[in-house]
């Protein structure tokens, strides 16, 4: 089963995967795999834990307010009140730092839910049914593949205007040709299957062969993919919101963290370091989680 890189994934040069067995509904089993199967799946699983419980409790935990500025204390080190010292504005940037926490899993979580809801069905639909389908829908997810992806997203921000939610739409639409790829090149794996073939000699309908024979094949890929495309996707929203199309102002996220940080580097060469940590950090912990998905349902596969 092939991964779609970060690189690939932005550039529309994404492999469909190869067939895959069913996993017999042992969800449960697979979460214990990638969880107790390997180290970097673990240490994934338990940051990626940790970063949505502190997203949630972002409000009570973050130490002083995050948009609070005290520029008398700008540019401050660190120190027992200000941990990871303070900004241009003398905002803390601990609080800042976790309070980005919170677009760091919503922002891909709804662009990477909005390119599943739209590319999974149309998917499914054109690897089951085939003919005229398959080919228009093939037609246009190839012609938005050929678009740069972030460039693509940027010229919907233009035109929608700048925002968290336009810049989440915008990356929802790039990414949802990616995931129709993948489940069509799995359908069309399923669909070759004679058990498909007898389901439909029996007169079952393509809902009941979607539901019984088609998902549970696709489901392996399909999470795999998805933890890459959450790493590309948080990725893309910190670019954008870097350049200003993203997050507004003074709302806190990584992207316009590094951007106030970069505009001051020379007075302080340090402030990039902590939200640019955080950013690869957790980029890396959804690629290893992806990884490890894959590892245990190739395991499952074999045997």
């Amino acid at each position: 089963m092939t991964s779609l890189s970060p690189i690939a994934a932005m550039t529309g040069d994404a492999v469909p995967p190869g067939p895959s067995l069913p996993l017999s509904g042992h969800g449960r089993s697979v979460v214990r795999r990638v969880v107790l199967g390997s180290v970097p799946g673990a240490l994934a699983s338990a940051y990626l834990l940790l970063l949505v419980l502190v997203a949630c409790l972002a409000p009570l935990v973050v130490p002083h307010d995050p948009n609070a500025q005290n520029i008398p204390l700008r540019f401050a080190g660190p120190s027992a009140q200000h941990w990871l010292g303070t900004d241009s504005l003398g905002r803390d940037v601990l609080s800042r730092l976790i309070d980005a926490s919170r677009i760091a899993i919503m922002a891909p979580a709804i662009s990477v839910g909005f390119a599943i809801l739209v590319g999974v069905p149309a998917g499914m639909w054109a690897g089951l049914r085939r003919g005229w389908v398959d080919v228009v829908l093939s037609r246009i997810a190839d012609a938005l593949l050929s678009l740069p992806g972030l460039a693509f997203a940027m010229a919907i921000v233009a035109v929608l205007g700048p925002g968290l939610s336009h810049a989440m739409i915008a990356l929802g639409v790039t990414f949802a040709p990616r995931a129709f790829r993948i489940v069509r090149g799995a359908t069309l794996s399923v669909a070759e299957e004679t058990y498909v073939d007898a389901a439909r000699a029996i007169g079952l309908s393509d809902a009941a062969i979607i539901r019984t024979h088609v998902l549970p094949n696709i489901i392996a890929p399909l999470l795999v993919q998805t933890s890459i495309m959450m790493g590309v996707s948080l990725v893309a929203e910190a670019a954008l919101s870097f350049l200003g199309l993203g997050v507004q102002l003074p709302d806190a996220s990584w992207g316009t963290m590094l951007n106030t940080a970069y505009q001051t580097q020379y007075q302080n060469p340090l402030g990039l370091l902590p939200p640019a940590i955080a950013l690869a950090v957790t980029v890396l912990a959804f690629n290893s989680l992806g990884d490890a998905i894959r590892d245990v349902v190739g395991v499952r596969r074999t045997r």
